[in-house]
């Protein structure tokens, strides 16, 4: 899992962290180990790309509320894009598109952050 930084045009850094294709304790936590490294970066917005990810069980879930949790500690934003229909439902369900964004695709995602 590699992340990638970028900046909008609103000058927020951003990170994008891709998801792995079974988001568990062990991959949730990769994820929220990228979320903290971004945040001793100073970048505090965030894009979990969900597009390899099959499948996320309730501890995955559980990490991914931990770092939205953090995010809004540190006034930043968490995007999550890609996500397949049944993880998309998962997420609204448990309340987590109430504090972050959902976007069909990566490109999607990037073309409306770049804009602002």
């Amino acid at each position: 899992m590699e992340n990638n930084d970028f900046t909008d045009q609103s000058g927020h850094r951003w990170s994008l962290i891709p998801g792995g294709s079974y988001t568990d304790g062990t991959t949730g936590q990769l994820i929220l180990d990228k979320a903290a490294q971004a945040a001793q970066d100073k970048i505090y917005h965030l894009v979990i790309d969900l597009t390899p990810t099959r499948v996320v069980n309730s501890v995955g879930i559980s990490r991914l509320i931990h770092m939205i949790e953090f995010s809004e500690k540190s006034h930043g934003r968490i995007v999550f894009c890609g996500a397949n229909p049944e993880i998309a439902k998962t997420l609204r369900l448990m309340g987590l598109l109430q504090k972050a964004t959902l976007y069909a695709t990566l490109a999607e995602t990037l073309t409306d952050l770049a804009q602002g």
